[in-house]
């Protein structure tokens, strides 16, 4: 079984008004959607039979006699029309019968699939997290990130926390610190600390309860912070770990060994480090922020915001997508609840509002065309079904983030004003 099945069975049924329905078909089938498909045959063939019931019930009366031209020819339409009839229900019939076995492939390939998927959940989503983070840099072409020097200068020179993750999320794949492993000694980070940033490298240690930290500009000896401390801010995304891009592979190991030569003029106007103090001595960097819940993260993180803000765009309706990221990198990252779902609650409202007016459009559209004012070729109606039934997924897939992300938030802000 094949799309010329279904050109057959449209060409059978041209001038029915089931007509269009057999090329909505072919368009769930180009989709591999082989159960929908089943259904949408089942019901042409329900609706087709039903309304040939008179024309089959007809019978051509025998007489001996001579018969008019007149009578000859309402006997030969009306066997035409039994014929083709028979050969109508025949081909739909046989696709039927064709589908069950499609059926059952496909899932049974994708019962193969689900324990692969199960088994690779943590890699994909430290992967996803990875791609996201290039994504955004090949966007709009290849870009070579700059130099140590040049790195430690403009992110000297950048005036916030903000403008400085921007630099570090060109310049760098972004990871994030949820557990004990992502702590590695050597390793660079960027902490967020509140009103101090800190561009800084994790020494080994010997009590593994304690990250020792030095700043990756000036080389002096920060603040030990014990790793829970450590972890929660990792979890709210105010710690991550800064790996090279594969561009600049080659220069993975510059960050641990040139740091501290590599920009002596810059150093002293750093704002980024804190004064050097005893190893032993514990801070929480940030203050009151790391007092929140590590919860947060469990609820609603920056993967949802991110896998928003791409099916956002695959849709192709949603005017404010771009919005999506800025309240990702700051309005959610800094906590501010309340903003954030003002923002995605407006956004939405765009969105859902250009929905509404491309299905009316899409009515309109298949009502000129059943009408017959609208002429198009079996060949061009299914490509454009294909293309509608394609576009219908990815905004009904962009409904379903912002269904996520906006949920999140509402539970975030009620936790936040101790509703819950």
């Amino acid at each position: 079984m094949d799309e010329q099945d279904f050109k057959d069975l449209y060409g059978l049924m041209r001038g029915n008004s089931d007509a269009t329905s057999v090329m909505d078909a072919q368009g769930l089938f180009a989709l591999k959607d082989y159960r929908q498909t089943l259904e949408k045959l089942q019901g042409i063939q329900q609706r087709y039979e039903t309304s040939k019931v008179r024309v089959m019930r007809t019978k051509i009366e025998e007489s001996s006699g001579r018969k008019s031209s007149e009578q000859e020819a309402k006997e030969r339409r009306l066997q035409k029309k039994q014929t083709r009839y028979r050969e109508v229900m025949e081909k739909l019939d046989e696709m039927q019968a064709a589908l069950p076995t499609l059926i059952q492939r496909a899932e049974a390939r994708k019962a193969r699939q689900q324990p692969q998927q199960a088994g690779a959940v943590d890699q994909s989503r430290e992967d996803t997290i990875d791609i996201q983070a290039s994504e955004e840099l090949t966007h709009s072409g290849e870009e070579q990130s700059p130099s140590l020097e040049q790195f430690i200068r403009e992110f000297i020179a950048a005036p916030a926390a903000t403008g400085q993750r921007e630099l570090i999320d060109r310049c760098f794949k972004v990871r994030p610190v949820g557990d004990a492993k992502d702590v590695r000694a050597g390793e660079l980070y960027f902490i967020d600390g509140g009103e101090q940033t800190y561009l800084a490298l994790v020494r080994k240690s010997d009590n593994p309860e304690r990250v020792r930290l030095k700043s990756a500009i000036t080389g002096e000896r920060l603040r030990t912070i014990d790793l829970p401390t450590f972890l929660k801010l990792g979890q709210r995304d105010r710690v991550v770990r800064l790996k090279p891009l594969p561009q600049n592979s080659g220069s993975s190991e510059r960050p641990q060994t040139s740091t501290s030569a590599s920009t002596p003029t810059p150093a002293p106007q750093s704002t980024a480090a804190a004064p050097p103090i005893e190893d032993d001595d514990d801070v929480v960097i940030g203050g009151n922020a790391l007092q929140e819940s590590a919860e947060t993260a469990k609820i609603l993180d920056k993967g949802a915001f991110s896998q928003l803000a791409d099916a956002a765009n695959r849709s192709g309706i949603c005017p404010g997508a771009d919005l999506i990221a800025h309240v990702r990198d700051r309005d959610f990252r800094l906590g501010n609840f309340q903003d954030a779902l003002q923002t995605m609650e407006g956004i939405y409202g765009k969105f859902t509002a250009a929905a509404a007016s491309r299905t009316a459009q899409l009515r309109q559209e298949d009502a000129a065309i059943q009408s017959g004012r609208v002429k198009m070729s079996p060949k061009d109606l299914a490509a454009k079904r294909a293309r509608d039934a394609a576009q219908n997924q990815l905004v009904e897939r962009a409904r379903n983030r912002f269904s996520r992300v906006l949920d999140g938030l509402r539970v975030l802000l009620r936790k936040e004003t101790g509703e819950d």
